[in-house]
């Protein structure tokens, strides 16, 4: 059975998922002074960028001959699987930089809200979304058993029967391990925003900054990938944290070396 305390903590991550980037950009927007429109262009580029474009990619290229010899291995699944979201979500950052947010590019603290809002929109989609339709299967196995959740599958049953068992799997604490990755992922969101930032601004262009964006991207994900599951939960979020300072201590390097002018001073902190 699923026990009352796991339906509490997924409420919890849920809750999680629409409070921390909210909270995040009234922060950055009353503290920082941060405007808003940065926010939600990173939401709109994650839309496009991660969750339509590449999931494209993916249909396209893991249902087709390749498909089978990429999942085949972890290593190379890794690897395709980092290749594309870096490639992806940095370019998309790029194009944002480059076009929508090019007047509020001489301000530093378009790439925090930017990042914020990119970093925000996937926390919201990976912890709200799942985890609203997992209530709804959790309580409805509660109450009926899993007749009633395959009558809630719409044709899925195979992936319900996954989703109740991994349920029944993790413990409360795990939920909140979630909501430590999520805040993890969103700081290097942060950290990649101003590196990208920085490459493409007209008073430094370094395209180098970009490449280094989507190589730190996949970097990041792909130790996640191949540790996933191979070492403890928590020591796979130790070790991603550890990852993910060293970005940030690197993208606040950069820019006290190469951005000079504008609002830049709220990268100070």
């Amino acid at each position: 059975m699923i026990s009352d305390s796991v339906m509490i903590m997924m409420a919890v991550q849920a809750a999680a998922g629409l409070l921390l980037p909210a909270a995040l950009l009234l922060v950055l927007h009353k503290r920082y002074g941060c405007a808003y429109k940065p926010f939600f262009v990173g939401c709109a580029v994650f839309l496009v960028f991660a969750l339509v474009l590449e999931s494209l990619v993916h249909r396209l290229v893991l249902g087709g001959g390749a498909g089978e010899t990429i999942r085949s291995s972890r290593w190379l699944y890794a690897c395709y699987g980092a290749l594309m979201a870096g490639l992806f979500e940095e370019l998309g950052r790029y194009a944002a930089f480059r076009t929508v947010l090019r007047r509020e590019l001489s301000d530093g603290r378009t790439a925090l809200m930017y990042g914020a809002g990119h970093g925000g929109f996937e926390c919201f989609v990976l912890l709200v979304s799942a985890q609203v339709g997992n209530l709804l299967l959790a309580s409805a196995y509660r109450s009926s058993g899993m007749d009633a959740v395959l009558a809630l599958a719409g044709g899925r049953e195979e992936y319900a029967r996954q989703l109740i068992d991994a349920i029944l799997a993790l413990s409360p604490a795990a939920y909140l391990l979630g909501i430590a990755e999520r805040c993890i992922a969103i700081t290097l969101h942060i950290a990649l925003s101003v590196i990208v930032w920085l490459a493409a601004r007209d008073d430094v262009r370094r395209r180098g900054f970009l490449a280094l964006a989507v190589f730190l991207h996949f970097a990041a994900d792909f130790v996640t990938v191949v540790l996933g599951g191979s070492i403890p939960p928590l020591w796979m979020e130790f070790d991603l944290a550890v990852v993910v300072l060293c970005v940030a201590l690197l993208a606040r390097a950069l820019w006290r070396r190469y951005a000079q002018t504008g609002g830049e001073a709220a990268l100070e902190t």
